[in-house]
């Protein structure tokens, strides 16, 4: 089960940067307000790949690192995925189909038929193609 600290851990490990964010973030608040680093780890930054979509392992490493959160997260961490992450992303029509096709096929099922019924009503989100 990956927590808070471990989620962080991993974006700080594996997500090029984040280190030196995690640091700061820790400096800052003196804690992990996952939703606050993984935003500044992940959101900006993917979508800005996603929307030229020339950095392919680049992509699909942040792909990999935000499936893991989906899939081994407990609930905080999947809610930080969820509230943080594909929220973001999702505002961002073609950046969100480019996404859609980095991550594995239970994850954009889960997407399509679960994530996006939950959400439409709340904000503009569409099913990944």
């Amino acid at each position: 089960m990956l927590n808070t600290k471990k989620c962080a851990e991993l974006l700080a490990e594996k997500i090029p940067d984040a280190a030196q964010i995690y640091k700061k973030h820790l400096n800052d608040y003196g804690e992990i307000l996952l939703h606050i680093l993984a935003g500044d780890i992940i959101d900006k930054p993917l979508t800005e790949l996603l929307n030229s979509n020339t950095q392919k392992d680049l992509i699909a490493l942040y792909c990999d690192v935000i499936e893991k959160m989906w899939r081994y997260g407990d609930d905080a961490v999947k809610n930080a995925a969820e509230v943080t992450v594909l929220e973001y992303i999702s505002a961002y029509d073609k950046e969100w189909q480019v996404f859609g096709s980095y991550i594995s096929d239970d994850f954009k099922k889960y997407i399509n038929e679960i994530y996006v019924p939950l959400n439409e009503k709340y904000f503009k989100i569409e099913k990944l193609r």
